[in-house]
Parts: C-alpha cells; structure tokens; sequence
C-alpha cells in the first residue's frame, strides 16, 4: 500500500492533490525497515478539525462550501481521468493549505487509491464506513462512483453540519432503512416515534443563499443516487464528462449579486445574466425593495458609487464566491433618516420550542442538535450586526468621499476669491489713478466723454463684481461640515460595538462545547442557560443596532448637506470666474484705450516739434529746456559741498572714516556675542492645523491637527529669531508634514488611513493595555501560589511530624509489649484455636486468597483465562480481563 500511495503522488500534478516529495538525504534511512514518505506541507489541519469548531455546528459559510466544492471537485475529476479512484474520501482526508490569503483544499492518502488501468470494475473492500458508497457494504463490483457518494456525503455534512442519512446511527444499521429510498432523496432523519422520514431538500439551517440552494439540491441528488450506474448522471456528449461535472460548473460560475437592504437590513440576491445592463439591475431592485431607480445608491464596501454606466457584473467580484465574501450596500437617497432596529432573524422550531419554556427536559442527544441551532441563531445574529456596521462604514467613506470634494472645490473656489480680490484691487487702483491723470490733462489735453463714461462705468460694475468674491457665508458652512464630519469620525458609534455579542456567542460555544462531552446514555437537561444567552443577545442586538442607525442617520444627514451644498459652490465658483474674465476684459479694454490716446498724444507732439523748430533758433542748453521757470535760476545743492584742497588731507579723512567703522563694527560684534550669552532659550511646540494629503485611492483628506518640535542649536537661535522672527519655521514645518503625510497616505487607501491603521492602533493599545494586566494577574498568581506552596510545605511537615510522633510512640510502646513470653503466648492461643490438624514436616501454605488458585472466566463469552505464576493480583481482586478495553 506505501508503494501505490508513492508512485500515485509521484506522478499525480494537480493544484488538488498532494504532491509527493524526495525524502531529504539526512532523513533518508530505515527505521524498523519502515520507509519514508516525504509530502508538501499543508499549514491549515484538515476539514475534520474545521467541522468539528462548535461555530460550524450547522455548516461551513456559503464561501467554504462553494470553495471546497471547486478544489476538492476539480481534484476526483483529475484523479478520474487518471484513471485512479480514490475509495478513501473523508474529511480527514481534506487537508487545507493558505495561499495567499486563500484557502485551498487538497486530497491526501491515496494507500486506498485503486489504478483501474487494466478494469473498470473493483472488488476489494476499503475506505472509511460512514462515507463508504452503498455498494462496497455488498461486496459488489464498484467503479469510480463509488467517490461520487463519497464527495456528495462530505459536501452535505458542509452545508448542514451532519452527514445526510441517519447521521447518529452505525453504517450498516441505516444502510437497510435508506437502501430503498427514492433516487431524489438527499436526506434522512429519524423521528420521535422512530419513523424514518425522507426529503429531497436541504435541511434547515444552513448559509447557502436562495439561488444557490436549488442547483445544490440537484447536484446531491446525482452524487448520493443508490444506483451505482445512475450515480453522477449520463455523460455529456458534448463535453466528455458525466452530468454531475458539468451541474457542477454550472453551480461555481453563477454570477449572484448580494445586495443588503439598509433601509430593512435584509439580504436580496439576484442571479446575473452575462449581458444585463445597471440600469435592469435596478429596475428589478426597485420591484424587489420599493425603493425607485432615481433614489436607489449602491455602494461597494469601499464606498465607492458604483458607475451606472457600466454593467451590472461590477457587483460581482472576480473568483470571490458567497454572500460572505462580498457585499453590495443600497440606500435610500430620498432618506435621510433609518429607523431601527428591525425585527431579528426568526427562530428555528426547536430553538423556539425551548425558548417558550426553557426548563423542559431533553434528552442529551436531542438537546445537541437544538442547542447546535441556537449557536447557529447566535452567531447569525452577530453576523447581522457585522454586515450592518459594514455597510455604516460604507457610508462613512462615501461620506469621505463627498467631504473630499467638497473640500476641493472649496480649496479652488478660495483660491479663485482671492485671485478675484487681487484684480479688483488692481483694477480699482489703476483705474483710480487712470482717471485722475485723465482729469490733470483734460483742460488742455486729450479728452473724450465717451470713454470717461466708459471708465466710470467699469469702475461701478466693479464695484458690483466685488459683491460676487464674497464667499465667506460658504466658506461658514463648509467648516462647520467639517467640524460635523470629524465629530462623527471621533464618535463611539462610528467603531465597532460588537464586543457583547461576541462574548455572548463564545459562552454560547462553551455551553454547546460542554454539551458534547456529557456521556448521552439515558441523560436528560434543560435548555435554561442557553435560553438566557439567546435573550441577552437580542437585546444587546437591538440595543447595538439603535445606536448604529442613529449614527447612520447622522452620516446620511451630513451627506445630503454636502449634496445640496456642491451646487452652490458650483455657482459660486462659475460667478467668480465670470467675474475674473469680465475684470480682465475691462481691464485690457482700457489699456487699449490708454494706448490709442497715447498714440495720439505722440503724433500731436511730433507735429508740435516741427513746428517749433521752423520758428526758433538755436537752443542754448538741453537742459536748462526742459526746466521750469522758477528752477532754470536756482544753485545745484552739491555747489555748496567744501572740497580739500589737497590730496594729502584727503587721505587723513579716509583713513579716519574707516577707523571709525573698524570700531563701529568690533563694538556691534561684541555687543551681539553678549546679547547671545545673556539669552534663554526655551523649547518651542508648534502647532499646524488642517494638513491636506491625498490616498492612493485619489481621495484628499485632512488632519484637523499635529504638534511638531523643532529643535536648533543654542548659537543658532539668537541669529535664527533677529533676521527671520520666531516664526520663521512655520512654512518649513507645515512643508515639511504636509510631506511626510502625503508620503504615508500614498501608500494607503482611505479605508486604510482613516479606519483600518486607526483601529490596529486602538487595537495594539487595548492589548498592550491587556498584556499588562496579564502580567500582573500572572505575577499575583505567582506569589499567591508561592504562598500557598509555602503553607502547604508547613501543613504537610506538621503531619509528617505528628506522624512520625506518633509511629515512634507506636514503635515503643510495641518493644514494651511484644516480649519473647507474650509472642509464645500468642501462638499457643492460636493452634488451641484451630480445629484442623496437619502431619509431616512441613505446613502446607494455605492461608491465601483462595482467588490465587483459581482460574479467571469470562462470565459473557465462557473462556477461561489463567495467569502466569509470577503475574501479581490488583489489590481490588478484579479479574485484569474485566479491565480490558472491550475493542470488538
């Protein structure tokens, strides 16, 4: 059986299979001539250890179910086109591997692989007997379907977290109750009246969602078919493969979208077509919910909008499967306001059954499976808050989204009011100046009626355009978004509050784990305690879901704001640069104008020039020309200036002046070094608010607020303050973080920055804060142990002592008695007494346990076991044979 299992996995290559390796030369020898066998390692343990955890006591998660059914399926069929059967399949024999973040499933053990090369048919009797094919207990020829019932019997007790067919009784014992059940039969169970019933659905509860569950059913009716030659269903001409193959593809390519109603916080799943159009999606959304197209916003777990010019298949993610996986958020834009909570998931029967009266008495193998619901109500109920709070955050980054916007197209509408102030400015100055000149040269120079209107004219409508740049009722309102935004950042609310019922789902467990290790022989319970957890945690969930409605409705209230708020800003930014562009159209208006009545002013003057050049004579003095009368008569100031009279008394005066400044400046220099030995210098925290960066997602955000310390050398700091100011770091420091944030959320999504960095942090404290407190509960275990260890030692050395006291008293009051006479009376006493008399010279040895004579029976079976001589009795005088395990 080694060798088949070796030289199976040595040429088997499939992503499904284990792969068998080389034994590693320091490992290759012999131990007890046993060989080795060398397997890649798989780090997840196998599907036993994942179905045995008490949270899967009604069945893995739909993305489980639907991932095993993909590896473990695509595994049988390349075994089958081997032409290897596997006879062998169980849980046990699924081990999970991570890859990436991904679960993958592969088979192991093939000793039990049969090669059917040379046949189809096989008649050796192997595998495990609760997943063993009907046919295998007659001893009948089998073929590969016999895998078939293996893998359907596996998949079933994945989806409902039991075996399909009278899962508590022993293989050959249901095997004549389901052997005549009908071929559409997938499930059996037993009453309590002990009738057998049948069904041909899954039963409930289970995670698969209602479009999944009918195709599921189909298929398990093909894998758990009696028939052996009906089993997997004919094969498909087109493809080559038996119909249970291609049921089976058909299930793993289903494109469902799960879509949680916000508004009802319920589920709605729609099957996709390949070619359906956003727009139909919501048309059946809007049949479905009430909620019409034009209010209806879905938003992925991002928050992102989804575009609806794009098809409907952008719900869908690529190779994720499972309403676990993914999820679509849909809100009502109409609303702002989500009232909550709503009624919780209906109760089970038998989880209703106790719940009306908890005290009742079940027995312990029934209490199992309705205890097994109610840690399946339990977690479901936790998982309901948990979609919910998803799609809370959902909201909060669309929220961020808009808010990012908003803050954007404040940034440029700031930046474009500013730029209009300027040119008004500009504009009022130059035109001011413009028509003061004009009126100085009117009486008797250029001038124009027309265009003086003009320029009055552009100066009022500026006046008016001055009006536009005022932003700051906005600029209010924007703020105080902001301010409203991170408040509910900051809020409780907007974290996770689930911690209740999650300690209230693991004392579920518990509770449940404790169940299972009660002995189920003629043992009854009630349902008290866990009817208490059941309660407490619908209250909690109603209490939790308040909250987060509350908040939600908050959210939704700011986004509406920012929604109504955008249009605003819109025409307010279109009105500032309408008024930008018409300022600057004045504006080169009336340079043109300047420039045309400066061309004329030029041609007036030449032809002036010529003229006075024919009528006068020569000019005397440019200079003097260009004076005014009063001036042409008047000194020059520098004609009053004493010059030396010679160059030697010159020198003495230069070499004075700089003397002077040699001094000046030693005396400034030693001024300074004191002034700097004499100041204090104190540390300095600086304080930059509203520091933009932007993710990698596209998205800007804002950190209301960081202090910063800047350190400078105590030398530097005089000379630093005098020439720059105490401020001269601001626009440095502000670079400087502005930086280093935008370096850091480059790197990083929004979800990342705001939500998932910030909550590792919360999370890193806690468990500091934890670990801590672990020590010290570990450190006064220590010293109460050391204590009690200490008391123990001094209780146990005063017993000891007495003891020992009291043997010594023991001991010599004995040596007092026991004397030589009294032992010769004593046994004297004792042959009075006996009645029977022995001959010889020796005394037989009969004072013994008459037991050691005999020989043991076995009272159930009637064999007759004796025992070695030398083999010592137990004290109790038991037979060693009714100790035995009993292994038959």
């Amino acid at each position: 059986m080694f060798m088949v299992a070796f030289t199976s996995g040595l040429r088997l290559n499939h992503a499904n299979i284990i792969k068998a390796c080389d034994v590693p030369e320091e490992l290759n020898f012999l131990i007890n001539d046993v060989p080795l066998l060398a397997m890649e390692y798989c780090c997840g343990g196998d599907l036993r250890k994942l179905l045995n955890k008490p949270e899967n006591c009604c069945g893995l998660k739909e993305s489980q179910i639907l991932s095993l059914l993909c590896d473990i399926g695509s595994g049988i069929r390349y075994l089958h086109e081997n032409k290897i059967i596997h006879r062998d399949l169980k849980p046990e024999n699924i081990v999970l591997h991570d890859v990436g973040g991904k679960i993958m499933h592969k088979i192991i053990d093939l000793g039990y692989a049969k090669d059917v090369d040379q046949g189809s048919l096989c008649t050796s009797f192997v595998g495990t007997l609760q997943y063993l094919a009907p046919e295998l207990f007659e001893n009948k020829p089998y073929t590969a379907t016999v895998d078939y019932w293996s893998f359907g019997t596996m998949v079933f007790e994945c989806i409902a977290g039991y075996r399909p067919f009278l899962h508590h009784l022993q293989p050959f014992t249901w095997h004549e109750k389901i052997k005549k059940k009908d071929p559409k039969c997938i499930f059996a169970c037993e009453e309590m009246t002990g009738e057998v019933r049948f069904s041909s659905h899954l039963p409930q509860p289970n995670n698969l969602c209602s479009l999944i569950v009918e195709p599921m059913e189909s298929w398990l009716q093909l894998m758990l078919n009696w028939d052996p030659q009906q089993r997997g269903g004919p094969i498909d001409l087109t493809l080559k493969q038996p119909r249970c193959f291609v049921l089976m593809d058909h299930i793993l390519n289903l494109k469902i979208v799960h879509i949680l109603n916000m508004t009802s916080a319920k589920i709605i799943s729609f099957l996709l077509p390949c070619d359906e159009s956003f727009h139909s999606l919501q048309s059946r959304i809007e049949r479905e919910t009430g909620i019409s197209t034009g209010s209806q916003e879905l938003l992925s777990e991002t928050g992102i909008s989804l575009d609806p010019r794009k098809p409907a298949s952008q719900c869908v993610l690529d190779g994720v499967r499972g309403c676990d996986s993914y999820m679509v958020y849909l809100f009502d834009k109409s609303k702002t306001v989500y009232e909550g909570p709503f009624a919780s998931r209906s109760l089970s029967d038998c989880v209703n059954y106790i719940v009306q009266d908890s005290k009742i008495q079940l027995p312990i193998v029934q209490l199992r499976k309705v205890w097994a619901e109610a840690v399946h109500y339990v977690s479901g109920l936790k998982e309901d808050y948990s979609r919910l709070f998803q799609g809370q955050r959902a909201a909060m980054l669309s929220l961020l989204r808009y808010n990012a916007n908003l803050t954007k197209m404040k940034n440029t509408l700031i930046s474009a009011s500013q730029q209009l102030k300027a040119k008004l400015e500009f504009f009022h100055k130059s035109i001011q100046l413009d028509l003061e000149r004009y009126s100085e040269q009117m009486t008797y120079g250029i001038s124009s009626e027309k265009m003086l209107k003009a320029w009055k004219e552009m100066e009022e409508r500026a006046i008016h355009y001055a009006e536009v740049g005022v932003i700051g009722y906005l600029e209010d309102q924007i703020m105080s978004l902001h301010t409203e935004i991170m408040e509910l950042q900051k809020s409780p609310y907007g974290r996770r509050q689930g911690d209740l019922m999650e300690s209230l789902e693991q004392r579920a467990i518990d509770l449940y784990k404790q169940l299972k290790h009660r002995p189920t022989d003629h043992s009854y319970s009630d349902s008290t305690e866990m009817v208490k957890i059941i309660v407490h945690t619908v209250q909690s969930q109603d209490r939790v879901l308040k909250e987060l409605f509350g908040h939600l409705s908050k959210l939704l209230g700011c986004k509406q704001k920012i929604i109504d708020l955008l249009p605003k800003v819109e025409v307010a930014l279109s009105n500032i640069k309408e008024a930008d562009n018409t300022i600057m159209f004045m504006q080169g208006k009336r340079q043109k104008e300047i420039w045309h009545l400066l061309k004329i002013a030029c041609t007036q003057s030449s032809a002036r020039s010529l003229v006075g050049s024919s009528l006068e004579g020569t000019v005397t003095s440019p200079a003097s020309a260009w004076l005014p009368p009063m001036l042409a008569d008047r000194e020059h100031p520098l004609t009053r200036v004493v010059t030396p009279q010679d160059g030697e008394t010159l020198a003495q005066m230069m070499e004075q002046n700089l003397n002077c400044l040699g001094h000046l400046s030693t005396i400034i220099r030693e001024a300074n070094e004191e002034q700097s030995r004499s100041m204090m210098t104190t540390l300095q925290t600086d304080e930059v608010k509203n520091v933009p960066c932007g993710t990698s997602g596209g998205v800007m955000i804002y950190i209301d607020r960081i202090e910063v310390v800047n350190m400078l050398a105590p030398y530097a700091v005089f000379d630093i303050v005098r020439n720059y100011t105490a401020d001269y770091d601001k626009t440095l420091i502000f670079n400087k973080i502005h930086h280093e944030l935008n370096q850091f959320c480059s790197a990083h999504t929004l979800q990342e920055v705001y939500i998932e960095l910030f909550e590792a942090e919360k999370i890193a404290q806690v468990a500091k804060i934890r670990f801590q407190q672990k020590v010290m509960e570990k450190e006064t275990e220590k010293r109460i142990s050391e204590i009690e260890d200490a008391a123990f030692l001094a209780r146990e050395k005063a017993k000891a002592d007495a003891e020992y006291y009291a043997a010594h008293k023991y001991a010599t009051s004995n040596k007092h008695k026991l004397t030589p006479e009294y032992l010769e009376l004593k046994k004297y006493q004792a042959i009075a007494s006996n009645s029977k008399i022995y001959f010889g010279s020796d005394i037989p040895n009969m004072f013994v346990d008459s037991s050691c004579a005999l020989k043991y029976s076995d009272v159930r079976t009637g064999r007759e076991v004796s025992h070695p001589p030398e083999e010592a009795l137990e004290p109790s005088g038991e037979s060693p044979i009714q100790n035995k395990e009993n292994t038959g």
